[in-house]
């Protein structure tokens, strides 16, 4: 019984985490997309992109969009939580979640940062 109640909320939260991280992930390759693109647009142009440039552009939609990946993330782990001991069975995956979606931020920052530095080393 308990393993059955366990069983359909980490169905439920799995897709709802799944959502969560396909919609950041798109986020986080539009936004590279649009930074890749003014340094390259830039750099076609007068040749000069610079680090304050790009943190002028692009930092305040690099934090709001993490702040909102963020606090979607963070509101469903205490919707899953809830659920958890509304249920009365013990939490199996919170931890787990908590390190996907810390590690899938991590990747993503890498990744940007690579496709970004390369669009910067380009000639």
């Amino acid at each position: 019984m308990d393993t059955e109640k366990n069983r359909d909320i980490e169905q439920k939260y799995e897709a709802k985490f799944s959502s969560i991280r396909s919609s950041c992930q798109a986020k986080v390759s539009n936004l590279t997309g649009e930074v890749t693109s003014y340094i390259a647009g830039a750099k076609s142009g007068d040749g000069e992109v610079s680090i304050a440039d790009l943190q002028k552009k692009f930092l305040g939609k690099v934090a709001a969009a993490e702040a909102n990946c963020d606090q979607k993330f963070n509101s469903t782990l205490a919707q899953a939580e809830q659920a958890y001991k509304d249920a009365g069975v013990v939490e199996t995956k919170l931890a787990t979640w908590k390190s996907q979606y810390d590690n899938g931020k991590s990747q993503a920052r890498l990744s940007a940062m690579s496709k970004i530095l390369a669009a910067w080393q380009a000639e």
